[in-house]
């Protein structure tokens, strides 16, 4: 008789629940032994990332200058380029909001702790998205062990259109998400 358990995930469940912790953890480790490390982690000043809603540019000129902004702070993060320690983070899924907006989903840890950079290269046939996360200037000394949801936008210098999107410091093609327009 064969004993099935209909409440148990399926085995896509159990790789999702897998991967997030094989991605995750590891940054959160890092990211609160990061966090202990830090000279300014006894600083009251601004200990949350700053959200200005402003465009900023941390891309080299020959890219053609793309900038991310942040629209919202809804799980929406803005790239800076004052990260302590940043790693090489891969990036879930994107979708095109227009033509030269680039919307990548990526999980990672605490914003309070935490902050993103992005560097963009354009060429005819592909645009190289990669993310790094690392440690915030001031973070707290104890940083929650969570792992949330996360987006960053990248604006483009050219429309997209028919151009890959690919993450080169993972060697692998972006992978389109299902909802994209």
């Amino acid at each position: 008789m064969r004993n099935t358990f209909p409440s148990r995930p399926g085995p896509p469940a159990r790789r999702l629940v897998l991967g997030l912790g094989a991605v995750g953890l590891p940054l959160l480790v890092a990211a609160c032994s990061q966090s202990k490390d830090s000279k300014d982690s006894g600083s009251s000043a601004s200990q949350e990332p700053a959200v200005t809603g402003a465009p900023t540019t941390g891309q080299p000129a020959t890219t053609g200058a793309p900038t991310v902004t942040q629209a919202s702070t809804g799980g929406e993060w803005v790239s800076r380029d004052d990260l302590i320690t940043p790693e090489p983070q891969v990036w879930d899924t994107w979708r095109a909001i227009d033509d030269t907006t680039i919307e990548l989903a990526f999980s990672t840890g605490s914003a309070t702790c935490l902050g993103v950079h992005t560097d963009v290269g354009e060429s005819p046939g592909a645009v190289d998205i990669n993310l790094s996360v690392g440690g915030l200037p001031g973070a707290p000394a104890h940083c929650p062990a969570i792992l949330e949801m996360a987006t960053v936008r990248v604006t483009l210098a050219a429309p997209l259109g028919d151009r890959t999107v690919v993450q080169s410091n993972f060697h692998g093609q972006g992978v389109q998400a299902t909802d994209a327009g």
